[in-house]
């Protein structure tokens, strides 16, 4: 049993030793940074897309906002049509009464 302890205690020792070696070799370091910078882009995009996401979402409402009126838009516009409608009713019954008294005469 000694041996096996033995064998065991050399694997863990060799295998703490191959991990230090390819921490510090510089390929592994330059994949390293290689990937934290690209993790870094990656952040700094999905941050320029979240502001460019908003932006558009604001812009939108906004052009919504106006072009469609509001309730207060279309109560003035039916105050006003129906002003209209009021005057043309007016204006029709004034020349229909007008127009027969000429037929009369």
């Amino acid at each position: 049993m000694a041996t096996a302890t033995t064998s065991t205690r050399s694997r863990s020792t060799s295998k703490k030793s191959a991990k230090k070696s390819a921490k510090s070799t510089p390929i592994t370091d330059y994949l390293s940074d290689l990937i934290d910078t690209t993790k870094d882009v990656v952040d700094d995009v999905v941050d320029a897309a979240g502001k460019l996401e908003r932006s558009a979402r604001t812009r939108s409402k906004e052009a919504r906002d106006k072009i469609l009126p509001s309730d207060k838009d279309i109560k003035s516009l039916r105050k006003r049509t129906q002003s209209l409608t009021d005057q043309v009713e007016r204006i029709t019954l004034r020349g229909g009464s007008s127009k027969s008294t000429k037929k009369d005469r």
